[in-house]
């Protein structure tokens, strides 16, 4: 029987962990479901999780919470096998701030050899899909809308507060669980191996708050999406609510993973998140891709609700900034020198540790070099979409030219890839980061073996 793994990384602060579990567990499936909540968290438990857990089992649903002391008494027995200070460094909360990834990668070592289910503590698992009636008027209201190969294939719909967003959604019967486990069964080939072109992960889309933490996003849509924003660009391009959603369950090469709900297969070493900062689930995509060239990923044909009661519109600063994360920069760095090779763990572990280790100004010259290479061909692809739309209308193509200048500004200053204007790390921390990070993917294939059920 299938092993599946229902994880919940979470700080505790949020309430709505046991309705994200128990919407989840609500998915019915022939399998072994084990249910854990890890934390970082290094408070007493609160109340509420305490009754949480309590109700759980009362319903016969038996719930383990990974807290930080027990994760810390993990590490003392791997630390026989495996460098402390590494192990240190991928699973306890990082000195620099906040970053959730220490958290997934506990429960990627946790789950080691099963399907995983990593879910956000807001994310309510009710399925629904934008109402027939009105996606059809959608559509038919849009001619304007043209696709162009490129074209993202999914829908980002933003609007203007989330009842609106609300009343577009109809919740459907769909079994999350099952729809995960039959797109992973084409992974297993007759003979029990693994397929050479395995679905590492799925996203399933989402609707409520969108997550992104950043306005950027508007500026880029292509086709449909686009048009339903230009209805209102200047009441909508700043929204933080939206349905975002794939109108056909599709099968991709695509590198996007976004963290909220995610199941991973697991059954194969995937790679870790980094432990600070934002876009860490990105990278992980990216370099899961690259070290298995031949995977795919899956995004479903429904939503789950982001439940998140955060700020509803982005800062406006947001719109047009260029603030890479230590993420994203490490992603520029992949790219820029990605390699097909059989062993891309330490490919790629190398390729970041090699570089922090250099002096300070060549770490610099080398980070700056490959952001610029690879956004000549953003900027490229932007003034692209100025020319296809016409630089209509003009306040998106004001906003649009304000972002590439922005883009260019950083390419004229290295250092400003660092400090409050980059990735809020000094050089120092930024090489610490990239080092350490590096270093955790070469041991991360011994060290998920070593966690293998």
């Amino acid at each position: 029987m299938q092993n599946l793994a229902l994880c919940f990384p979470s700080a505790l602060r949020r309430e709505s962990l046991f309705s994200a579990i128990s919407s989840l567990l609500s998915h019915e499936v022939n399998a072994n479901r084990e249910v854990s909540i890890y934390t970082d968290n290094p408070s007493a438990t609160p109340p509420f999780v305490k009754e949480g857990i309590e109700g759980l089992k009362k319903k016969g649903v038996f719930c383990t919470l990974h807290y930080l002391e027990k994760r810390k008494e993990t590490i003392e027995n791997l630390a026989t096998s495996f460098d402390k200070e590494l192990l240190n460094y991928a699973l306890l909360p990082p000195e620099d701030g906040i970053g959730y990834g220490v958290n997934v990668n506990a429960s990627m070592l946790g789950s080691a050899g099963s399907i995983l289910i990593s879910c956000d503590d807001d994310i309510i698992s009710k399925p629904a899909r934008i109402k027939p009636a009105l996606l059809d008027a959608l559509l038919e209201k849009m001619p304007s809308a043209d696709k162009k190969e490129g074209d993202d294939d999914r829908l980002l719909l933003y609007f203007t507060n989330r009842e609106s967003l609300l009343d577009t959604v109809e919740e459907v019967d769909v079994n999350i669980l099952q729809a995960y486990l039959d797109l992973f069964r084409q992974n297993e080939e007759s003979n029990g191996k693994i397929s050479e072109n395995p679905i590492l992960w799925i996203n399933p889309g989402l609707y409520g708050d969108t997550g992104m933490g950043s306005a950027r996003g508007t500026l880029s849509l292509t086709g449909t999406s686009r048009a339903f924003l230009h209805q209102d660009y200047e009441g909508l391009k700043l929204s933080g609510e939206a349905i975002n959603i794939h109108l056909q369950s599709t099968i991709s090469a695509k590198t996007n993973l976004m963290a909220g709900q995610t199941a991973f297969y697991n059954k194969v070493p995937l790679a870790p998140f980094m432990p600070y900062g934002r876009g860490t689930d990105g990278l992980s995509g990216l370099l899961s891709r690259l070290i298995y060239p031949g995977s795919r990923a899956a995004y479903s044909d429904f939503a789950l609700y982001h439940a998140s009661d955060g700020t509803r519109n982005n800062p406006a600063k947001t719109l047009t900034w260029v603030k890479p994360s230590i993420s994203d920069l490490a992603m520029i760095v992949a790219i820029v020198f990605r390699k097909e090779t059989e062993e891309g763990f330490n490919y790629y572990g190398s390729l970041f540790s090699d570089i922090a280790r250099l002096s300070n100004s060549s770490f610099v010259d080398h980070l700056h070099g490959a952001f610029i290479a690879q956004f000549n061909a953003v900027i490229e692809y932007y003034e692209k979409l100025l020319e296809r739309y016409n630089r209509e209308p003009a306040s998106w193509a004001a906003d649009m030219e304000t972002h590439i200048e922005n883009i260019q500004e950083k390419m004229r200053n290295p250092l400003s890839l660092f400090g409050k204007e980059g990735c809020d790390l000094s050089i120092e921390r930024a090489k610490y980061h990239l080092e350490h990070y590096g270093e955790v993917l070469k041991i991360w294939p011994d060290l998920w073996k070593k966690n293998l059920k």
